[in-house]
């Protein structure tokens, strides 16, 4: 309160937007103390959304889906939850044997990920935190309060979901945005990870996205090309702060 004071401010608890916290509106979220100028906002609204949101069921239909996610040329596939699909093929790659996968998802392009669920005793949220994933996202030059620049490349990258901390700005990975908030539990800047991923593309639409990579190694764990590793997955589909997978885009095949 008093550093707060000496500012002129008010010690509140908000958003990364700076949105102080309303327990009418949304009572989970990513939270912090912050001191703020008399009269900021309240939390209100969410994030603003992704051009074309919501999709319009006519045109992203489920004959469109079917040929947006058709799994010809993959020897092997699972459902995603009641919207997505992964499918994959083992090939001889780089350094040897290695996957060559792709996951469509119906929906807009908000970030789709898959990895390998992290299987030590006490890992949080049901394996996600600590997790190896890779990810892909629409554009480029994240900030906690602008998400990411739409005009610039997406990408397709590595990362470590932190241990403790859910949200993107704490995971481990190339590619991290470069800001004054890519900053770990301690204070430390986040390292950076080996671009493991390659064969890489993108496929984005009014209505479904798309990403396909070939690897052995997500970061630096080894994909089990036997398939016996437990898969974790998520997408967003509703905006472009790498935020929130809620609880419908998101999931475990084990």
């Amino acid at each position: 309160d008093e550093i707060c004071a000496e500012q002129g401010k008010q010690l509140q608890c908000t958003d990364v937007r700076g949105h102080i916290y309303n327990s009418s509106y949304d009572r989970h979220g990513d939270y912090n103390p912050n001191c703020v100028a008399p009269g900021a906002p309240h939390v209100n609204s969410d994030f603003p959304t992704l051009p074309g949101y919501p999709t319009d069921p006519e045109v992203c239909n489920q004959e469109a889906w079917d040929a947006f996610s058709a799994t010809d040329g993959f020897e092997f596939s699972t459902a995603l939850g009641p919207r997505g699909k992964l499918m994959w093929n083992v090939v001889e790659g780089e350094g040897g044997p290695a996957i060559e996968s792709k996951m469509a998802y119906n929906g807009l392009f908000g970030y789709t990920s898959w990895g390998l669920r992290n299987n030590a005793l006490g890992a949080g949220k049901n394996g996600m935190q600590g997790a190896w994933v890779a990810m892909a996202l629409p554009g480029d030059d994240y900030t906690l309060t602008g998400g990411l620049n739409l005009s610039l490349p997406g990408s397709i990258l590595p990362y470590q979901i932190d241990e403790v901390h859910s949200r993107f700005r704490y995971w481990k990975g190339s590619g991290q945005p470069d800001s004054a908030a890519n900053q770990g539990r301690h204070g430390e800047p986040i390292p950076t990870v080996p671009d493991t991923l390659y064969n890489k593309s993108i496929h984005a639409t009014g209505c479904f996205s798309s990403m396909s990579f070939t690897a052995s190694v997500l970061g630096e764990e080894a994909i089990t090309i036997d398939g016996s590793d437990n898969v974790i997955w998520a997408a967003n589909v509703e905006n472009a702060y790498v935020e929130s997978h809620g609880r419908s885009n998101r999931g475990i095949v084990v």
